[in-house]
């Protein structure tokens, strides 16, 4: 499973809902994981392969290197470019 989809579940778990507020609650985490830029997405999940089980020191390097090659990417300008003007990303599906 992962990570990413391990941590909405266990969000999920913690609020306690009820039936009610479930579907709203879903819907709002569902938007968030649609509102992820894929590459990044890609990028995070081999990033998280990469580092597991190492020390934070270990992977600073890897982990800040990973950071900025997403930010200077088209994409990761695309997204910033979308985030400075008030608008959605490109990948984000309409609502």
């Amino acid at each position: 499973m992962p990570h990413r989809l391990r941590l909405v579940l266990v969000a999920l778990g913690a609020l306690a809902l009820t039936a009610c507020h479930l579907d709203v609650t879903v819907d709002a985490y569902v938007r968030e994981l649609c509102s992820s830029a894929p590459g990044a997405v890609t990028a995070a999940k081999r990033l998280i392969a990469q580092v597991a089980g190492q020390r934070p020191g270990e992977v600073a390097s890897l982990t800040t290197g990973t950071i900025a090659d997403r930010r200077v990417s088209r994409e990761g300008q695309d997204g910033m470019q979308a985030f400075l003007e008030k608008r959605p990303a490109p990948w984000v599906p309409p609502e």
